[in-house]
């Protein structure tokens, strides 16, 4: 747990005006919660939190509050601006490193089907699963290897290998991803466009609300 956030506690009465000079001077209000801690409001720096959800992997913080608290932590809900994408709210999840913990972790597609490029399309219907394990355990991301792969074949959520101490919490049958056909085969370069954007980017494993912008 080589990740650090540091955390400052703020007046749960703040008023929304100093809630907007806060963002202002580049920081985050958010939120606290544990099994001894019904709701701790707190504020961390913006760009500390936004390291830690560029990849959109799943991983075990240690969250510095003050001088004196170091906590293990997961990021929560994450409310983002509608327009501008700035992250307005942060729930953060107290940890004991000791119980089995239940997280949503992103699926990452790697591999290639045996079909030509040209030929089909790679349809990616989930892309992350819950998973259960101690949080030492947990992966920040599961590989689903499409490998070998055949038109008309998929990937359920059954046959992704997880690590060694992690069980997969959803319906093992359900659908990652499915290789379909083309009724007419794409040209190399539409192929590559097709190919990345079924890829997409990384998916934030939090979940995350949009907040419209007030006049």
């Amino acid at each position: 747990m080589n990740d650090i956030i540091n955390a400052e506690m703020r007046p749960s009465d703040a008023p929304r005006g100093q809630l907007k000079k806060l963002r202002k001077e580049g920081k985050v209000p958010g939120v606290l919660y544990g099994k001894d801690r019904p709701g701790s409001p707190l504020m961390v720096d913006a760009k500390e939190l936004l390291a830690l959800l560029k990849d959109g992997s799943t991983r075990i913080v240690q969250m510095k509050l003050g001088e004196k608290e170091d906590i293990p932590v997961m990021v929560g809900d994450v409310q983002r601006d509608a327009l501008t994408r700035s992250i307005l709210h942060v729930d953060f999840r107290e940890v004991n490193m000791n119980d089995p913990i239940t997280a949503h972790v992103r699926v990452e597609i790697v591999g290639e089907p045996k079909a030509n490029k040209s030929e089909y399309l790679l349809h990616v219907q989930k892309t992350e699963v819950e998973v259960r394990c101690l949080p030492e355990r947990l992966p920040g991301v599961i590989h689903a290897d499409i490998s070998g792969l055949n038109i008309g074949n998929g990937l359920t959520a059954g046959q992704l290998k997880l690590p060694e101490g992690v069980e997969l919490e959803d319906d093992p049958d359900e659908v990652i991803a499915v290789v379909m056909a083309v009724k007419k085969p794409l040209e190399p370069e539409e192929a590559e466009g097709v190919r990345d954007a079924a890829a997409g980017e990384a998916p934030k494993t939090q979940k995350e609300s949009d907040t419209p912008v007030k006049s």
